[in-house]
This record gives C-alpha cells, structure tokens and sequence, in this order.
C-alpha cells in the first residue's frame, strides 16, 4: 500500500547554499557575485577611450565607409548600425487593427484634456474679469 501524501508542504528551510529544499533561491539569498570581468573590461574600455582621437574615430569611419561603398556586407552593417541604431521590429498584424484602436483612444483621451483644461483656464480667467467690470460699473 502506499502511504498517504502530506497536505502541507514541508517548511522549506534555506540550505548553506542559500537554496531552499525545491532549489530555488531562499529569501535573504545575496545573489551572485556578479560580472567577475566587469572591472577589467571597464579597464581596458577606459583605455581605449584614453587613446583614441576624434581624428581617429574619423579614419575609421573613413575607412569603413570606403569598405561599404566596395562592397562588403559587413562593413555596411557595422557602419549602419551605429549611424542609424537597430531598426524596429515589424508590426505584428494581426495586432494592428487593436494597436490603432489604442492610438485612437489615446487621442480622445489627450483632446478631452486638453478642452478639460480650456474650460478650467476659462473659468478662471473670466472670474476676474466679471469682478473688475463689477466694481468699475458700480454708479458712485
């Protein structure tokens, strides 16, 4: 026969390791310790900055660019993405038609602000002026 199984998990006491008994990380658990390479690669990029000359960057991309327009593929994506960036992602389309009704609404949203506002600012700058028409229509 078999035994019947617990209904309440056993308490999960955080081992040495700063693991509890399913593996997973124990609350007050510090992590790891981080990128062991980061000081040195910080190093050497510091370097390199130190080094270099915005003559230098200028030959480079000199260079890269003459590369481009001979042909090479790679030299053009190098050279195109860090002059241009990454290009975005194609839109989903199957998503569109909800991404544009969310535009839509975010726009009403801005315009009904805005005439919010326009009342608000009106309110207050016409609250002035009927004070001042009052006291200087008054008959003496």
């Amino acid at each position: 026969m078999s035994t019947p199984r617990p209904t309440e998990p056993a308490a999960q006491t955080p081992s040495a390791a700063g693991h509890d008994s399913k593996g997973r990380f124990a609350p007050g658990n510090p992590g790891g310790p981080g990128n062991p390479y980061a000081r040195q690669v910080a190093a050497l990029r510091k370097v390199i900055l130190n080094r270099l000359t915005q003559e230098d960057l200028l030959a480079i991309t000199e260079a890269l660019l003459a590369k481009a327009k001979e042909g090479s593929v790679s030299a053009a994506k190098l050279l195109l993405a860090y002059a241009l960036g990454k290009p975005a992602s194609a839109p989903d389309p199957d998503r569109l038609d909800g991404q544009e009704l969310k535009h839509f609404k975010d726009q009403v949203e801005v315009v009904n602000d805005v005439h919010e506002l326009a009342r608000e600012v009106g309110r207050w700058t016409a609250a002035p002026a009927r004070e001042a028409s009052a006291t200087t229509s008054r008959p003496s």
